[in-house]
């Protein structure tokens, strides 16, 4: 009994911290409506549970909005495409396995659904936080920003060296018999060496 209260008050939890999630990225779907309707969205089978996971990738890329909703075809066979596209696009983002179709169409255990709309919606966030002009106008070269852009840092990092480079001699940077030392502890080593007979360029 104990148990099973502690699984409701983790999934209540959970519930909670999805619908914040969803509301901050602007979900069409949770406006005005009660968790037992996202908990449907999340844990069933059917059109709300597609249709939330297409918003989700929408969201994240604009492109994929177009790659996973056909424009041509029947509704049954559109229904099972987008599925099929969805699970290409999920499993490529490493969030299930290539074969792992049960997942997207919500039919497997709470545990793993809890933990694949986690990662889901935890990218989605990455991702918006990354698109933020608020975000980006904070950012420096050199800072490592989980919601900065690969590319981005990428050239922020670039620049950085650059720069750095530019500021010295690279061969005295680059030095192999650069000394670690401070000067004053250096002249106090190369005397103690001095006085006890060993060279001190061995």
């Amino acid at each position: 009994m104990a148990l099973s209260s502690k699984r409701d008050v983790k999934q209540k939890n959970l519930i909670s911290s999805f619908r914040e999630r969803l509301d901050k990225l602007g979900c069409p779907y949770i406006e005005g409506v009660d968790d037992s309707w996202i908990i449907e969205m999340i844990y069933k089978p059917g059109e709300p549970r597609i249709k939330l996971l297409q918003w989700l990738f929408s969201k994240f890329d604009s492109k994929l909005h177009e790659y996973i909703e056909p424009r041509f075809a029947t509704a049954e066979s559109k229904l099972d495409s987008r599925v099929q596209r969805l699970l290409f696009v999920t499993s490529t983002l490493g969030l299930c396995r290539y074969d792992d179709v049960d997942l997207i169409r919500g039919v497997t255990g709470g545990s793993r659904q809890d933990a694949f709309m986690d990662k889901l919606i935890d990218l989605v966030c990455i991702k918006d936080a990354a698109d933020d002009p608020d975000n980006k106008a904070m950012r420096n070269p050199g800072v490592i920003s989980e919601s900065m852009a690969l590319e981005d840092q990428f050239h922020h990092d670039s620049h950085l060296m650059r720069s750095l480079l530019h500021q010295e001699k690279v061969d005295s940077v680059l030095n192999p018999r650069l000394s670690l030392l401070p000067p004053d502890l250096q002249r106090q080593y190369e005397v103690a060496m001095v006085e006890r007979g060993v060279d001190k360029d061995r």
